[in-house]
């Protein structure tokens, strides 16, 4: 008793001593504010004084619990953390998405010439560049390194904080970048060596006043220069040409001086007549894009973290989904090469590669098998930066819009597959081979789509795609359009119920089609250029169906266990643990969840399905059940394969999906043990237990026992000893040992201990304190006889027992071990002599235990083993 009390203290300290402590605050958690805008922050919880305030990007001011936030000047997503120095525990973060309104733009523009011409060996040539923060803001005092990507050709030399100095050091006609940098932002310019016509002359920029473009003509027809020496030697039948920024260029028809200026009326001139060898490789900076879902529309982000927000397109009812989330990524490179040998061109070709890919999902609609839903659910446009061909300027812009029409009878949730579309655009000379090129793909391991009922639901996703090309120039079409429209086609079928825990879901059924436009074609474009139509596609213009898997895959299960399909806790061994295995076909990646329905001791089975756990389809799953686990389970499987069966899994159920957990029970033990006994005799006491039993209805309404045998072995200290030192007690039995210590003659009491062992996976090894007391009165004497002790069941025992003892009468109990109602008698009425016969109808082997008690419990034990055959 005494030890008990201890015990309840000390627990009541210990809980005490974990209550929860403080918890700190910051409020709000998440804001979004314009760039250099501000927010106020308060920290609940704990003294303000006594926290340290972190930003990541911007600046923090103020004191005690509260602090004023400046956002950086440019679009960032910032992190705040706020914690105390002395317990590391107490903290917590804020997020500040810092955004900004502005058109995209690119963060480095060169400001001079993209295309630096050189004409002779040693000249030099100017490049500068402008930098813009994020919000789109100049940076005048920003500086720049420059850098070439071709020293031996061309040299750079720093002229100012924004500016270098190019120097051609090659006689040789070639080309090369050069980089513009400002911390991890880059772009470039180019330098060109090409060697002239002998009537060729380039313009410069300071003498260009005034030029005017026929567009029908497509020639330049008019160019108003400021009068020098230079100009003046501008006669019939030269041919001009200037930077690549105005792009001006033509064979004089006649000049006219007017005042201070030259005026030139120009007629078309080829460029074999301006460049006599010319090699000129470029390639555009690439343009890169993000776009993402937001509650007043789509948010366009620069990989700079410039913005701009692009509103959402209505439905055609009126109505728009709701969107969880969309994200695409736009990307724009250009590639160019020019060559003129000996006055003759050789190459010329334009490669115009932009490629969107977006991810959608999920959208939630709710439509009833009449409805239907088309909504244009985004479309947004970038311009990317032009690519300079010297004569040229390609300006290309790009389009992306996602149409999504769906019917269902049922409410649903769709992500769809992430699509890829990629255009590349080829120009080139018109008797060259060069052409468009499409590829289209989709990523279905991103798609995500469930039904709230169970339901058919239509999709149809379209998909369009325009690109403009611009050009300037002697050959330059009046626009290069492509557009693009596919349409995947899905149909899915969910029988009920629609929830995986429910035993009777039986998962989705699907299939997949895919579209493609009919062909398109364009004709030959003017001048040198020319745009080939795609190649066709599958006749008919029918459906055509993706690469496999284009319907649901096959799944099953299977269940490995060890004999009779138990698992006794008790003397489990890793053989005998459930193994679950999974298969599929065809073998897609994924997870397989094991649910089970339980029957469980004192519950009814239970009516939905538990996750036991989850593992990679290609992996086993092995289960180790816990003693709270008892029961008895019917296993069911739930396939994650594939962009469905991730939030619809496919379901599948082992052949023989039974099995039982069991898993004997030490209870009723008590904390402390007392021996009592004369002085100079033995001090006497009983150790008793109980292993009850937890039967169970099993799935056809049998029942099953729960509890399997407890088999307890006891390691008395020196000074004790046990009868018997080990036992095995069934389920509903209890379990009995005699424990004996020698009392000195002078008497008193004195503490010893002594170890239980048991298979009982809760209590392994239990300490048990033994407490000795030599000064009662002499134990009572116990005569107990049995006949016949084994024999063939039904046995039919006949059972005499007495008492004899010499201080107060005790009282008796006689357990037959069979889980039948033992007979006790009171204290002072415990027979001297009784007989009795006691039936066991059941084979097994039984312990008869006659116990004598007194006022302070189980005194002395005898007991008598019988065995049915």
């Amino acid at each position: 008793m005494r030890l008990g009390l201890g015990v309840l203290l000390a627990l009541l300290i210990l809980a005490g001593c974990s209550s929860p402590g403080a918890r700190l605050r910051v409020a709000p958690e998440t804001a979004e504010i314009e760039p250099g805008g501000t927010l106020e922050l308060v920290a609940e919880g704990l003294p303000g004084d006594a926290l340290v305030w972190e930003a990541a990007y911007g600046t923090l001011t103020g004191s005690g619990p509260t602090r004023l936030y400046r956002a950086p000047d440019f679009p960032v997503d910032d992190r705040l953390v706020v914690y105390s120095p002395s317990d590391p525990r107490l903290r917590t973060e804020v997020r500040i998405a810092v955004r900004s309104p502005l058109r995209l733009r690119s963060r480095i523009e060169v400001t001079g010439e993209l295309a630096l011409v050189f004409t002779h060996e040693g000249e030099e040539r100017l490049v500068e560049a402008l930098v813009y923060d994020a919000a789109g803001n100049p940076l005048p005092e920003a500086e720049l390194s420059f850098a070439s990507e071709d020293p031996q050709a061309f040299a750079v030399e720093p002229a100012g904080p924004r500016s270098a100095r190019v120097r051609a050091l090659t006689q040789e006609a070639t080309s090369a970048r050069i980089f513009v940098r400002y911390g991890d932002l880059e772009t470039w310019a180019y330098a060109v060596r090409a060697r002239l016509q002998p009537n060729a002359v380039r313009l410069q920029d300071a003498d260009l006043l005034e030029a005017t473009w026929d567009p029908q003509a497509q020639a330049w027809t008019r160019v108003l220069l400021r009068r020098t020496e230079d100009t003046e030697a501008l006669g019939e039948g030269r041919v001009v040409f200037s930077g690549d920024r105005a792009g001006v260029w033509g064979r004089v028809l006649h000049a006219e001086p007017e005042g201070d200026r030259i005026a030139l009326e120009l007629g078309p001139a080829a460029l074999e007549e301006v460049f006599a060898e010319l090699d000129y490789r470029a390639r555009a900076p690439d343009f890169a894009a993000r776009a993402r879902i937001g509650a007043a529309g789509l948010r366009l982000e620069s990989a700079d973290g410039a913005e701009r927000l692009v509103p959402l397109g209505p439905c055609e009812n009126g109505a728009v989904p709701e969107l969880e989330g969309f994200d695409a990524a736009l990307r724009v490179q250009g590639e160019a090469r020019l060559r003129v040998h000996e006055g003759r061109l050789e190459a010329f070709t334009l490669a115009f590669d932009p490629e969107t890919r977006h991810t959608l999902g999920p959208v939630r609609l709710e439509l009833s098998s009449e409805d239907a839903l088309r909504c244009m659910l985004a479309g947004w446009g970038a311009d990317a930066p032009p690519l300079s061909l010297l004569l040229f300027t390609l300006r290309p812009h790009s389009i992306f819009e996602l149409e999504l029409e769906v019917s269902s009878s049922a409410q649903a949730e769709l992500a769809l597959p992430r699509l890829s579309f990629a255009r590349g655009l080829r120009l080139g000379m018109a008797q060259g081979e060069t052409s468009t090129a499409a590829t289209y793909g989709f990523d279905p391991e991103t798609a995500r789509i469930r039904l709230e009922d169970a339901g058919e639901l239509d999709a149809r996703l379209r998909l369009r795609t325009r690109f403009e090309a611009r050009a300037s120039g002697e050959a330059d079409p009046p626009e290069l359009e492509r557009r693009l429209e596919r349409d995947f086609v899905f149909t899915l079928a969910l029988p009920g119920p629609v929830a995986i825990e429910d035993p009777d879901y039986a998962g989705p059924r699907w299939e997949m089609g895919w579209r493609p436009p009919p062909p398109e074609t364009d004709p030959a474009l003017a001048g040198r250029l020319a745009v080939l139509g795609a190649a066709p596609p599958t006749p008919n213009g029918e459906p055509s169906r993706t690469a496999p898997p284009i319907h649901n895959p096959r799944v099953w299960s299977h269940l490995d266990i060890g004999a009779n399909r138990q698992v006794d806790l008790g003397g489990a061994s890793a053989e005998d643990l459930p193994r679950f295995n999974f298969d599929a076909e065809p073998a897609l990646p994924g997870t397989a969840e094991v649910w089970v329905r339980a029957c469980l001791p004192a519950q009814d089975c239970a009516q939905t399905l538990r996750q036991l756990g989850s593992v990679a389809v290609d992996e086993p799953l092995f289960w180790r059940p816990e003693k709270h686990d008892r029961g008895v389970y019917e296993v069911f499987v739930r396939h994650r394969l594939g962009p469905l069966g991730r939030d619809l899994p496919y379901a599948s159920q082992p052949p023989d999906p039974w099995f039982v957990v069991r898993a004997p029970d030490l209870a009723e033990l008590p904390l402390a043990l007392e021996l009592r006994g004369p002085p100079g005799g033995m001090a006497l006491g009983v150790l008793e237990y109980a292993n009850p039993s937890a039967p169970v209805a099993g799935p056809e309404g049998e029942e099953i026992e729960l509890t399997s045998p407890l088999h307890v072995a006891l390691q008395p200290s020196a000074n004790l000893s046990a009868s018997p030192r080990t036992a095995t007690t069934a389920a509903g039995a209890r379990g009995r040992h005699l424990i004996e210590a020698p009392c000195p003659e002078a008497g008193g009491e004195r503490d010893a201990a002594m170890e239980l062992f048991s298979n009982d996976p809760e209590w392994p090894r239990v300490e048990l304190p033994v407490r000795i007391v030599c000064d009662a009165d002499p134990n009572p004497t116990a005569r107990l006889s049995v006949r016949p002790a084994s024999g063939p069941a039904p046995l039919a025992v006949s059972v005499a027992l007495g008492v004899e003892t010499a201080g107060p009468a005790p009282g008796c109990r006689l357990d037959f071990g069979d889980g039948s109602p033992p007979l006790a008698w009171p204290a002072g009425s415990c027979p001297e002599t009784v007989q009795l016969v006691h039936d066991y109808p059941q084979p097994g082997h039984y312990t008869l235990s006659l116990v004598f008690t007194d006022e302070a419990g189980p005194r002395t034990l005898t007991q008598y083993a019988i065995e049915v055959k």
